[in-house]
């Protein structure tokens, strides 16, 4: 769907992974998402635009002291995400002499 999609069309990205039965916006890596094959084909219509994570459930079961721990988790779940699109582009991308 992403390359069909393409970069024209593909502008920003509400993202969560989820157990393929329901809609239950949990982080990536933690349902059944294949998040290589999504960064892959992010990288390959080399998309530039925002990742938003919707997976706030993920933080429903934390105590408030761990919270700031935990919210620090989704960003660098984010991060990871956005790191993995960038290397998958650096692989495509011609070297420079």
């Amino acid at each position: 769907m992403i390359r069909q999609l393409g970069h024209d069309r593909l502008l920003s990205l509400h993202v969560h992974d989820n157990n393929n039965l329901e809609d239950s916006h949990v982080l990536p890596f933690l349902g059944k998402l294949d998040w290589p094959g999504v960064t892959q084909a992010l990288a390959d219509i080399q998309y530039a635009g925002d990742l938003t994570l919707e997976a706030d459930g993920f933080l429903l079961g934390f105590p408030d002291a761990l919270l700031p721990h935990a919210s620090r988790f989704m960003h660098d779940v984010g991060r990871y995400l956005i790191r993995q699109i960038e290397h998958f582009n650096r692989a495509h991308s011609p070297s420079k002499p």
